[in-house]
């Protein structure tokens, strides 16, 4: 039985640092961008209190954070992010929205 020569696979290079912050920061604006629509309706969807600030959006904006910070030489505008996310998570559970006591707090986050 003979043995087959190995094939080769082309090396298909990894993404720059550069590509993979300009992806990260792609991500960080989506999520942002749906953080601001939140906070506009007052973390509402269709007037029902909503659980999707805490849980999902500022979650993944600071596993954003956290994982672009090392691959950048300025890190303040991340570490800003993260900061704001950490103050504004207690206001964005479901059970914050339905106390209606950030209810005009909410706009001001938007912007």
């Amino acid at each position: 039985m003979s043995e087959s020569a190995p094939t080769s696979v082309p090396e298909r290079p990894g993404l720059s640092t550069e590509e993979t912050v300009a992806y990260q920061n792609r991500e960080l604006g989506k999520q942002l961008l749906a953080m601001e629509s939140h906070y506009a309706q007052r973390m509402r969807i269709a007037g029902t209190p909503c659980d999707c600030g805490a849980t999902k959006h500022l979650l993944y904006l600071e596993q954003l954070c956290l994982e672009t910070i090392p691959m950048v030489a300025d890190p303040s505008t991340y570490e800003e992010i993260v900061s704001w996310v950490r103050e504004a998570e207690p206001k964005s559970t479901e059970a914050a929205a339905r106390s209606g006591r950030h209810d005009e707090e909410y706009p001001v986050l938007s912007g």
